[in-house]
């Protein structure tokens, strides 16, 4: 019997999507559903193979250049940090970027 509120949750736990808890939920929710952890296995499968057929694309040294002139450009000036522990929070776009 499949559970539409733990399969809807599939996609966005694999992005790290999911709140803590709802994560947690999930991950007990498949140590038992064989349904479920199915439809998982499926979509892990389903990114490894697309990852593994996608061509290695890295952008020209011209484009990356004025890529970061812009983006120079129109960022505000840095304030100073205020504390040491939000210095090492980034957003997950900028930890995954491959520039």
């Amino acid at each position: 019997m499949m559970h539409p509120d733990f399969a809807g949750q599939v996609d966005p736990y694999l992005d790290d999507e999911l709140a803590v808890s709802e994560a947690r939920a999930l991950e007990a929710h498949l140590t038992e559903c064989a349904e479920c952890s199915r439809i998982r296995d499926e979509r892990v499968a389903l990114r490894e193979a697309i990852r593994a057929g996608l061509p290695a694309l890295r952008a020209p040294d011209a484009v990356r250049r004025r890529v970061q002139e812009a983006l120079r450009a129109t960022s505000p000036v840095a304030a100073p940090r205020r504390s040491a522990s939000r210095s090492s929070a980034r957003p997950r776009s900028e930890t995954n970027q491959q520039w």
